[in-house]
Order: structure tokens, then sequence, then C-alpha cells
């Protein structure tokens, strides 16, 4: 159903295969976020799309989900700046 919305809105999304230990499960989708690039590449996809939605004036029910999601990311780029702090030099 996604899919054919963004279809619709003629939004294009690269959705590669997501490796299970670096996925953000997030309520519009899984993302593949390994490293922060990743994790900023999702959310200025999710952004990006959110955008075109509001523009369309259509589907106002999906920014308030893909926000969620936006969160959920921003977790995990959190974790991974710990992550890398702590890391050994």
């Amino acid at each position: 159903m996604i899919r054919k919305l963004l279809h619709l809105l003629r939004v294009e999304v690269d959705m590669p295969p997501v490796d299970p230990a670096n996925q953000v499960q997030g309520v519009m989708g899984a993302y593949d976020c390994p490293d922060l690039d990743s994790v900023d590449k999702c959310i200025r996809q999710i952004t990006k799309t959110m955008r075109k939605i509001v523009e369309s004036g259509k589907y106002p029910d999906l920014p308030p989900k893909y926000s969620a999601d936006i969160d959920l990311l921003l977790e995990r780029r959190m974790w991974l700046q710990v992550l890398l702090e702590e890391a050994p030099c």
C-alpha cells in the first residue's frame, strides 16, 4: 500500500534489503541504518516524502506516522554517536 501511495505521489524511494542487526523498524517501514550517514539519508528521504504529502493536501494521517519514524531514526542516530564516542582509538 505504501509503495502504491508513493508511486501515486511520484516519490522514488530506494529500498535495499535490510540487515536485521542494523534495522530500525518504524511505523511506515524498516530502515537500514548501519552508520550515521545512512541514518541521515533516511531522515532526508522521509522529510522529502512528508513535504510532498503535505503539499499535495492528501493523506493527512501520514505525516504524523512519518514523524514517528523520524523520532526513531533520531534515537538510532544518538545511539550510534554514543558508540562512536566510546570506541577505542
